[in-house]
């Protein structure tokens, strides 16, 4: 009888406590299944970065027929407050964030991206599109935050911010009044990819361009040979450029000033290699315009060096290849002076690792990738990415580099790409987060630290006091053709979020 009364005692304990019921109100099921049908919406509506106009129209009619005050400001972006839920009102505001653009890529050559729909495939474990990427970057954040606001959960203020074009610039993040999270406390992006994991770091992102006119000059010598360097690994700046791997450009240009220093004279007709400034490049070639009797000098220093490369790199690059062939006359080669400046550019300039974070173990804290060099008779242009989570690294970095080129004869441009999302080792948010998963999984929360841009940077620097972190579901190969989203992984994703924002809400 006496355990009888202690339960009763506190079921009516519990049924004074606002929310108390609420945190779960809906089953799993229905939470699959509300924020797929969220996502079917979004995917119904081609939404390409820069081409926001009808995501963006959609959204804020849909929160206005939820009731919920809310605005576009003049770059895109979509800002709407859900209310507390009752007797939380005093709670902080947490600030719900995701991007509405996505990267619209497909198989077929005459694809559509402002016109076509995403179509999905749904299958017992996964969500995929036919023919073309998913848009789960980031539109299931999206789906989830639409769900979340008209949910039972328990939560404080919320202030959903669903920006424009996050893949290509932030340029939406960029253009948002920092005014927008001056009265928030917390803020969760639901931009990440992995289940389990939630991000905490990520680093600043800056595209250097530098440029020069071509000043050509006909050829004087007798003989025109190709070197090309060939068969780099490469990989993506953001997640590679710790692994040792060779920067094709680079290497090429040290062969060129090798040839220099060797007493092989050349005149440069074209040098290039590179795809993006965020990949590390693969393959590079030269044209060059030597004297008869040193073409053969050239293939064998050119060999001797590759030999020595592909020794010292055996692991990172065992399929490193060197060739030089004969190649046809060019009609103009560069001036001997900008030649020479090109080659030392392309040698010289910073590439690669530069410091990893003394706060974090193993985290690539800033580096500089030249992604992309072409030097021919119509540009001569480089693009480096410059990355760090430490804004004072980043920024000296950038100088260097733009120091380097303006005496080389080059002019620099830069276009800010991400801002720097230090660690924060007093985050309250980390704490609660790991305990609401620890409690609802048995298991440990992974914190990890990414070398690539989020737009949580930005919303560092607009309020230094916020405490961010950047959670999502299970998704692979985004931005291709193969994107798919892990069905599995959705209700999981929504339940940390659901039970941190309850958590959240009694730090009053």
């Amino acid at each position: 009888m006496k355990r009888f009364r202690s339960i009763i005692s506190l079921l009516l304990a519990l049924l004074l406590i606002p929310g108390a019921f609420s945190a779960c109100a809906e089953t799993d099921e229905e939470v699959l299944e509300g924020i797929l049908a969220n996502f079917e919406q979004l995917a119904a509506i081609p939404r390409p970065s820069h081409h926001e106009e009808k995501v963006g129209a959609f959204l804020v009619a849909w929160a206005q027929a939820q009731g919920f005050d809310v605005y576009q400001d003049e770059t895109g972006n979509v800002i709407f407050d859900v209310p507390a839920t009752e007797g939380y009102e005093e709670a902080p505001t947490v600030a719900l964030q995701a991007h509405m653009d996505m990267v619209a890529v497909s198989s077929d050559p005459n694809f559509d991206a402002l016109n076509t729909p995403v179509r999905t495939i749904r299958s017992e474990d996964t969500l995929t599109a036919d023919g073309t990427s998913l848009g789960a970057d980031d539109g299931i954040g999206v789906a989830s935050i639409l769900y979340l606001a008209t949910s039972q959960a328990a939560h404080g203020p919320l202030r959903a911010i669903i920006t424009v074009n996050e893949e290509d610039g932030m340029t939406g993040m960029f253009g948002l009044d920092a005014s927008v999270v001056e009265d928030v406390s917390f803020l969760l992006n639901l931009d990440a990819e992995t289940l389990g994991e939630a991000i905490i770091s990520s680093a600043a992102g800056t595209v250097l361009t530098a440029a020069q006119e071509p000043l050509r000059t006909a050829p004087t010598l007798d003989a025109a040979v190709s070197v090309t360097l060939d068969g780099l690994l490469g990989g993506h700046s953001g997640v590679m450029i710790d692994k040792g791997r060779i920067n094709a450009v680079q290497a090429l240009g040290d062969l060129l000033l090798s040839l220099r220093q060797a007493g092989v004279s050349y005149e440069l007709a074209s040098f290039q290699g590179g795809t993006a400034a965020n990949a590390i490049p693969t393959s590079a070639t030269a044209l060059l315009v030597v004297g008869a009797q040193d073409a053969a000098r050239v293939e064998t220093i050119t060999g001797e060096y590759a030999k020595a490369l592909a020794s010292a790199y055996s692991a990172s690059d065992p399929g490193l290849t060197a060739t030089v062939s004969q190649a046809e006359m060019p009609q103009t080669v560069f001036d001997a002076s900008q030649a020479e400046n090109i080659v030392d550019y392309a040698a010289l300039v910073f590439d690669g690792l530069h410091t990893l974070s003394q706060s974090v173990q193993g985290l690539v804290e800033s580096s500089s990738n030249l992604g992309v060099f072409r030097a021919d008779a119509d540009a001569v242009t480089s693009v480096q990415y410059v990355r760090s989570s430490q804004a004072a690294l980043q920024d000296s970095i950038c100088l260097k580099q733009q120091r380097l080129a303006e005496r080389l004869g080059y002019t620099i441009s830069q276009q800010k790409m991400a801002e720097a999302w230090p660690v924060n080792t007093g985050s309250t948010l980390q704490s609660i987060m790991q305990e609401v998963y620890r409690e609802q999984t048995g298991e440990e929360l992974k914190l990890a630290c990414v070398h690539a841009g989020l737009e949580c940077g930005t919303f560092a620097r607009m309020n230094e006091a916020l405490d961010i972190i950047s959670i999502g579901p299970e998704l692979h190969d985004v931005h291709s053709v193969k994107e798919t989203l892990y069905l599995d992984s959705i209700v999981p994703f929504y339940r940390l979020l659901e039970g941190t924002l309850a958590r959240l809400s009694e730090a009053r």
